[in-house]
């Protein structure tokens, strides 16, 4: 009787072994050349130049807002980053370089002052920030935040900023390279 059911269990193991993935996987054939993926097609447009100078100055108020609120908050918190509060200097101070291009006149000159008070501080803070001058840093941050809303926030200087025709051609928001020259 032993010797009879040796053959019926050794097919209920084949047919058990073999409905296993991995075992099937393992005798498939592989392809010889990998399968292609489709690589995205990425075509940039510049949009600023259907915007108003007022749209862009409401834009960049916008991200100086953000970039300032993150530096706030990172020098507000008991262990901060100073990766972070650089890179929140640097996009604040940026926005602020483009609002003082986008106002013209007394603006831009009174502008100028509040520009000058931050690069002072974003010269500070990319040095190395010890924690007894955080405190100070970020309060003078606020400072400068309540002076730029309260005299440049977009609903007060919106008859003071450049004409369309003026900025169209800005430094910020327009980089072309220029083409290279072969040496002789």
């Amino acid at each position: 009787m032993i010797k009879q059911s040796r053959p019926f269990i050794f097919c209920l193991l084949i047919l058990f072994a073999g409905g296993c993935e991995s075992l099937q996987r393992k005798f498939t054939r592989k392809p010889k050349t990998p399968v292609e993926q489709p690589a995205p097609i990425i075509h940039f447009q510049d949009y600023s130049q259907g915007m108003t100078v007022l749209d862009r100055y409401q834009k960049h108020f916008l991200m100086f807002e953000y970039w300032n609120n993150d530096l706030i908050d990172s020098l507000q918190t008991g262990r901060y980053s100073v990766k972070r509060i650089r890179r929140a200097s640097e996009g604040a101070l940026n926005s602020m370089r483009t609002l003082h291009e986008l106002l013209r006149g007394e603006e831009a000159e009174k502008f100028k002052e509040i520009l000058d008070q931050r690069e002072k501080l974003d010269r500070n803070l990319n040095r190395s920030v010890t924690p007894g001058q955080v405190d100070d840093f970020r309060r003078r941050a606020e400072s400068q935040t309540r002076a730029t809303h309260r005299e440049f926030y977009w609903t007060k200087v919106k008859d003071k900023l450049r004409a369309d025709t003026d900025v169209a051609g800005s430094a910020l928001e327009t980089q072309t390279p220029e083409p290279l020259e072969p040496n002789p």
